[in-house]
């Protein structure tokens, strides 16, 4: 499913264009990302123009996700955060985005709503206070985690049987010079 919409595509479908892998940046929240999807709706009023295309074009972000449909507040800030991005990048505001479940093979439709541009905000300022601080939080296992691409190099389990990151690599390192004297 992923490998699609990673495929640097630009397609047209009478008054939709798609491109998929499309690099989004923001340079007031300091972010830079990679669309799965951004389609782009012909529109009467209230669009951008598109190099080769005429007329006025609205964007629509779509995140692809594993599984059925639900409610997932981290996915929803995710495409909030791309919505934010093309703001910035195109100069226009963005009411709508979706997420697409590959199980359920459905959409679900994301309101940019101000509270969930404000929270999109607040945690993309906590993530980059603790890029600042050199803080990297320990990770919390959960049951999306099985299905994520850097599962092994997280290793949520491992971090959540200890106390705290600190004690994980303080033992980490006692066994590595306990292997090393062998």
């Amino acid at each position: 499913m992923h490998e699609r919409a990673h495929g640097n595509i630009f397609e047209s479908r009478g008054d939709v264009r798609f491109r998929t892998a499309l690099m989004l940046h923001s340079l007031s929240l300091g972010i830079t990302g990679v669309a799965d999807v951004v389609e782009f709706h012909r529109v009467k009023r209230c669009g951008i123009t598109l190099d080769g295309a005429s007329g006025l074009w609205k964007p629509f972000p779509v995140e692809y996700k594993r599984g059925a449909m639900h409610h997932e507040e981290a996915y929803e800030v995710q495409l909030c955060a791309q919505a934010l991005c093309l703001e910035e990048m195109l100069g226009t505001t963005i009411e709508l985005g979706a997420i697409y479940w590959g199980e359920s093979r459905r959409r679900q439709e994301i309101e940019f709503k101000q509270e969930l541009r404000e929270y999109t905000i607040k945690v993309v300022e906590e993530l980059r206070g603790f890029l600042a601080a050199g803080i990297t939080p320990a990770p919390r296992y959960e049951k999306k985690c099985r299905g994520c691409s850097l599962f092994d190099l997280c290793m949520p389990k491992e971090f959540e049987k200890k106390a705290c990151t600190s004690q994980y690599w303080k033992e980490f390192f006692t066994n590595l010079e306990d292997e090393a004297s062998l």
